[in-house]
């Protein structure tokens, strides 16, 4: 563990994987999105991936308690309140794009 997370380098792949995103981006969408993504349900697809992203902050807790890092704490509130920010930049950038999509005359 101390050499690094492999839960970790697998979420870091699974993120670059259009798959992934293709689901995601459905899911955001509702029921504008697809119900499946190369013959996988949606939900399966995020469920592994939620999995892989678990083992992954379960090392990450593990680690930090490894290293013994007395700022960890304060850092990971600042990480999450900064995550917290991008994702509702996200969540608003997605939202409007869609909105403006629903406008326009067919």
């Amino acid at each position: 563990m101390a050499g690094g997370s492999r839960a970790a380098a697998q979420a870091l792949v699974l993120t670059q994987q259009a798959d992934l995103l293709r689901g995601l981006l459905a899911t955001a969408l509702g029921r504008h999105g697809c119900q499946s993504v190369s013959g996988v349900p949606i939900a399966k697809v995020l469920a592994l991936a939620g999995r892989v992203f678990e083992q992954a902050a379960v090392d990450a807790d593990k680690l930090m308690y490894l290293e013994q890092q007395p700022d960890a704490a304060e850092s990971l509130a600042a990480d999450r309140a900064h995550s917290g920010a991008v994702a509702d930049h996200v969540s608003v950038a997605v939202i409007g794009a869609f909105e403006a999509r629903s406008r326009r005359p067919d």
